[in-house]
């Protein structure tokens, strides 16, 4: 298993497990890592009915702890934002998102002298 797979898998769940536990009333990290585990089994149930991509438990196991990271992430930002954290959350996904979108176009065209196929 390659590490880009690996770390791939965790980071795509990193912002489900924030967004479940911000907008779920229930703040219990048990609960949102299970629901973040439960999407991770309807994801991978999806890609082997349409026959998309490779089903994996281990997709399923790194995705689950990516979605746990998501939920202390956003543990840390509401110490260290405190009632503002909604607030940061919108702007650290603003800044994450340009610089996703950034770092997609240079790795597509080989900027880096790294040409990477995306989706």
């Amino acid at each position: 298993m390659s590490l880009i797979n690996v770390l791939g898998n965790m980071v795509l769940f990193i912002p489900l497990g924030i967004y479940l536990i911000l907008f779920n009333h229930n703040k219990r990290i048990f609960i949102n890592t299970l629901w973040s585990v439960i999407i991770s089994v309807a994801v991978e149930i999806l890609q082997y009915l349409f026959k998309v991509g490779a089903t994996d438990i281990d997709d399923i196991i790194l995705n689950g702890l990516g979605g746990f990271l998501g939920i202390v992430i956003y543990k840390i930002l509401c110490k260290i934002f405190k009632d503002k954290v909604k607030y940061a959350i919108g702007f650290i996904s603003i800044i994450a998102g340009i610089i996703f979108l950034i770092l997609s176009i240079c790795f597509s065209s080989g900027v880096f002298g790294i040409k990477i196929r995306i989706l």
